[in-house]
């Protein structure tokens, strides 16, 4: 934050900031509620675009359809054995520090989908409304 905005309290008023960071998600079937139990199918890397307070775009190759949920996992969080063993897991960068995300496609095509954060933990919330008023990480 520059020093103007420290001395008059300003915020960034934008909504998202643009990233070209990499992100885990693992495909949720039957996917009911946070409190219910997940039934986990196969997992894939993806490229951000941006990112927001309610949601995020990202890069895909063809796999992702409307309506689809997914659970987005940072490198903070992956703790599933085959993760461990998964040759992406390097790509999955450490800038963004969230606890597993769960996420409904809401638009896509042949590369590009938009992503509605539909749970997320109050901490992470608020840790995701501080990133976006300030830019970015």
């Amino acid at each position: 934050m520059n020093l103007f905005k420290k001395l008059f309290g300003l915020k960034k008023r934008g909504y998202r900031f643009d990233t070209d960071s990499v992100i885990c998600g693992t495909f949720l079937s039957d996917y009911i509620s946070a409190d219910s139990p997940k039934n986990y199918g196969k997992c894939e890397v993806y490229r951000m675009i941006n990112l927001s307070v309610s949601g995020l775009a990202l890069r895909h190759k063809g796999s992702i359809k409307k309506g689809d949920v997914l659970e987005f996992r940072t490198k903070y969080c992956i703790m599933n054995k085959n993760c461990f063993s998964c040759t992406h897991v390097a790509k999955v960068e450490e800038k963004l520090a969230l606890n597993p995300v769960i996420g409904r496609v809401i638009w896509c095509n042949d590369f590009l989908a938009g992503i509605n954060i539909i749970d997320i933990s109050t901490n992470d919330l608020q840790y995701l409304e501080k990133i976006v008023a300030d830019g970015g990480f």
